[in-house]
């Protein structure tokens, strides 16, 4: 960045990275597009890594200086700054008075398009990575998107915001006090979804899109600067502008088709007023501090999951896994109300739970169940779910001893650890590879389920089985070497893990 600019006491300098550079130009792009924004000044050479100058309206100080830098391999040290381990669509750096790199300032994900399933929350570790590093993070991508035919001709339906990535974002801004925020963009689609009867958010059509994610990135960067009061966007408005959408969203989808969500949707941020809740939110997040009292996300606890969580169900298939992990394993996690009577009896005398066989009849081992959610695996999540709180951790272990008698006696007594004894395992079954490689969502899986639950997802309560008969045999070295993306997120978010095609395990933390 040219040196005479820097050397303007009335400048603030920036370096925006990026894959390429039409993804870094969305910085430019917003700020000449946010109304009440910044005065585009000039753009200045080189070609490759062009400089746009931006003022305050006249001319007037302070100016505004963003370097393009595309390409993240290109620079001798990295932009990264060892705060992410993923490369977002958009990293901004500010540059200190000397020319030297300074703090991240802010983090982009765009995406085109809403993924399907679980492909929703393959990116998630870069929010995480985001809020633990105190940097501002937005996700843009549609409301709403349409599915194709193969040929991509016919439409299959629509593809919705996924309610869990929201709340997981919801609750890492509630939990650490730095905005992690979505902003939709809305287009016909949108209104052609309305008109065929598809569920759609409460007044999606004033929702603030793209606008909402201009005048928040305006607003930051003067407050960096300290010139927050020029404009009427401030950086509280304009979050609480973007949080407004996020519960709307929220509310819809934690209670639709399969993405029912019961814990969450009782909790009062959810359930509230949505300008309400993000004014709470806003005032919190522009203070840099956690949301305080009922209104804490962050604090959802075991006996929230006891209270108005379900049984937990797993769609494994069988041809994914081995016999033992299936049929002696999943079977006592599983619960199937379609099941036998002697299956229920069976899984519940597992977790401690007593019932005969003439006392009760198949509905009311159903109710049975429900009623012990503290201490059978109980799960978030009404549809098939992806992981389970355990209260009762002495029969959690003699279920793994039991399927895996020859693994080792560390991960056992991590299992019953005395300082941890009261405290639930969050159990998190992870297919982890396919024939081809390994799960890029699952790289995705573990900091979401921390997001959603970082008092009950803790690293000390966090434990792994990876089930997939794909997993490499020399899954320790890939482990130890601390090269592979999944590896990498296993080692940092769980406390221990067993592989079930090896029989074996290790103790993580």
């Amino acid at each position: 960045m040219g040196q005479h600019l820097l050397e303007e006491e009335s400048v603030f300098a920036f370096r925006v990275y990026g894959d390429n550079i039409l993804e870094t130009e969305l910085i430019p792009d917003w700020i000449r597009e946010c109304p009440d924004g910044l005065e585009f000044h000039e753009k200045l050479p080189p070609t490759d890594r062009p400089i746009y100058l931006f003022s305050e309206s006249n001319d007037s100080e302070p100016f505004y200086a963003f370097q393009l830098c595309p390409g993240y391999d290109r620079w001798s040290r990295s932009p990264l700054q060892g705060q992410f381990s993923e490369k977002p669509d958009i990293l901004v750096n500010q540059v200190e008075e000397d020319g030297s790199e300074g703090d991240t300032v802010l983090a982009i994900e765009s995406c085109d398009a809403i993924q399907a399933g679980n492909q929703a929350w393959q990116r998630f570790r870069r929010a995480a990575d985001a809020a633990e590093a105190g940097v501002p993070y937005l996700y843009v991508a549609p409301l709403l998107d349409w599915e194709h035919d193969s040929e991509g001709f016919e439409l299959k339906g629509p593809r919705y915001q996924s309610s869990q990535i929201t709340l997981g974002q919801l609750t890492l801004s509630n939990y650490l006090g730095v905005p992690s925020l979505q902003v939709y963009e809305i287009s016909s689609w949108c209104d052609y979804a309305a008109q065929e009867g598809y569920p759609l958010p409460r007044g999606y059509d004033d929702f603030n899109g793209l606008q909402a994610g201009q005048e928040f990135i305006v607003s930051l960067f003067r407050q960096i600067a300290g010139e927050e009061d020029t404009s009427s966007a401030s950086y509280e408005s304009a979050i609480e502008s973007i949080l407004t959408d996020m519960f709307e969203i929220a509310q819809k989808y934690v209670d639709y088709n399969q993405t029912f969500l019961p814990i969450h949707k009782y909790q009062p941020l959810i359930a509230g007023n949505p300008e309400e809740s993000a004014e709470i939110v806003g005032e919190a997040l522009a203070e840099n501090r956690p949301v305080r009292d009922e209104h804490a996300l962050h604090k959802i606890s075991l006996e929230d999951f006891a209270n108005d969580g379900v049984v937990f169900r797993k769609a494994a298939q069988s041809r994914t896994c081995t016999d033992r992990f299936y049929d002696k394993f999943l079977s006592k996690i599983n619960w199937k109300s379609s099941e036998t009577k002697d299956y229920k009896i069976e899984y519940l005398d597992t977790w401690g739970v007593d019932a005969t066989k003439s006392d009760y009849t198949s509905d009311e081992l159903d109710s049975l169940a429900e009623s012990s959610l503290g201490d059978i695996p109980v799960s978030y999540k009404e549809a098939p779910s992806e992981a389970a709180a355990i209260g009762a951790r002495e029969s959690f272990r003699a279920l793994v001893e039991e399927v895996y008698p020859d693994i080792n006696t560390p991960i056992l007594d991590w299992i019953t650890r005395d300082d941890r004894i009261d405290d639930p395992i969050f159990f998190v079954p992870l297919y982890g590879y396919k024939p081809s490689g390994d799960s890029r969502p699952d790289r995705g899986l573990l900091p979401l389920l921390h997001a959603m639950f970082p008092q009950v997802a803790t690293q000390e309560n966090t434990f792994i089985i990876m089930y997939s008969t794909n997993t490499p045999e020399n899954w320790r070295d890939l482990l130890e070497r601390g090269r592979n993306e999944l590896w990498n997120v296993i080692s940092e978010y769980a406390g221990a893990i067993i592989v079930d095609p090896t029989e074996s395990g290790v103790v993580l933390e």
